[in-house]
């Protein structure tokens, strides 16, 4: 079983084809939505899938963030990198420092780029799945990187670990 065409099919295709259509990054079916959204940069978008929110990003803040971070990762400019096949640069991930789940009950722009963070792969899933410690130190070195980001959302350092559910329970 695959998908093909946004329908679910019984069958079998050469593994080139396979990878090519199950490459998310190379094609994106939202592509239509996503450059119209540049036109309204500070317009905050909100795109509804499969019943739950979805707020559109500026692919272009990212890959600004990543440049101005001259492809490290920000926790460790040290962690070692692969070059991706797509872009010949060391690969890099986004990530919004104050989640964009969040845009709904923040009154500011959660899409900018003093909240974009390049982080290497395993930095980045460790913010979202690694034991608590590990989450907060990464989380207290970014915002210790850019503190601004605190006072520009009227947010504390431990309103940041409570996004992650990392706060520290006494």
């Amino acid at each position: 079983m695959f998908l093909h065409n946004s329908a679910i099919r019984i069958g079998s295709m050469a593994e080139a084809q396979w990878r090519d259509e199950n490459i998310i990054i190379v094609y994106d079916g939202t592509e239509n939505v996503y450059q119209d959204s540049l036109l309204e940069l500070d317009a905050i978008k909100i795109n509804t899938l499969q019943a739950r929110d979805v707020f559109s990003r500026d692919r272009n803040l990212a890959l600004e963030r990543i440049k101005i971070e001259k492809y490290r990762c920000e926790y460790s400019a040290s962690h070692s990198l692969f070059i991706s096949r797509h872009t010949q640069r060391p690969y890099l991930e986004a990530h919004h420092l104050i989640p964009m789940a969040l845009q709904k009950v923040l009154p500011k722009k959660l899409d900018t780029i003093e909240n974009i963070f390049s982080l290497c792969p395993y930095c980045h899933r460790a913010i979202h799945h690694a034991e608590k410690d590990l989450t907060r130190g990464i989380l207290k070195r970014l915002v210790d990187k850019r503190p601004d980001i605190l006072h520009i959302m009227n947010i504390t350092r431990t309103d940041i670990f409570s996004f992650y559910s990392v706060e520290e329970i006494y």
